[in-house]
């Protein structure tokens, strides 16, 4: 299981999809009512952060490999939720559920397998962890600002782009190592200091 120190003192790498335009935006704006500070794009977790257990070239290279042979889908946003136990928002999905569990599926495995703190739920992410006396004001606000929205709450998935933070570093800091699309050839370079 999952602690706190394995993700201190280990390389970590996250996969994720950043929501594009023109919904990414608007569910930045939604994010803000919650997390002003926050600078996080809107995202849906592919792969979530786990310590590598090889080099990050080589799992970069299977992370890849497996981009490569998925297909592009559709995803929509659903209503606002609430993660019990820990009170934290987030949007759920919809359309788009078993292909991201599929996709989660594929990565988790091998070199890259890793047993998850909480089992794979996807979702985007809309706050951090609220006090409980807390959770239904947030929950009215995000809700009523979630009508607004103006684009449609649906988008086509087809990049994904992977994440890494090494040791020492702020837990919420994360360096893109590259971005790449679904179905593709791997077009990308890694970036020196891995070598």
């Amino acid at each position: 299981m999952n602690t706190h120190s394995e993700f201190l003192e280990a390389d970590c790498i996250a996969l994720v999809s950043y929501v594009p335009d023109p919904l990414g935006p608007a569910l930045d704006q939604l994010r803000q009512h919650l997390t002003p500070n926050g600078n996080a794009r809107a995202h849906i977790t592919l792969l979530p952060p786990r310590p590598l257990l090889v080099p990050v070239d080589l799992a970069s290279q299977v992370i890849l490999e497996t981009l490569q042979c998925a297909a592009p889908f559709e995803v929509e946003i659903s209503g606002v939720r609430c993660f019990p136990g820990t009170n934290v928002l987030y949007l759920g999905i919809g359309e788009g559920t078993s292909c991201l569990h599929d996709l989660h599926d594929s990565l988790n495995s091998g070199a890259l397998a890793h047993t998850e703190l909480f089992d794979y739920l996807p979702h985007l992410t809309l706050s951090a962890p609220l006090s409980p006396h807390h959770v239904d004001g947030a929950r009215q606000l995000i809700e009523d600002a979630w009508q607004g929205v103006i684009p449609p709450p649906r988008f086509r998935l087809d990049e994904a782009a992977l994440l890494w933070r090494n040791p020492g570093t702020e837990p919420g800091h994360w360096e893109r190592l590259w971005t790449q699309r679904l179905g593709t050839a791997a077009a990308v370079a890694l970036a020196a200091p891995f070598s």
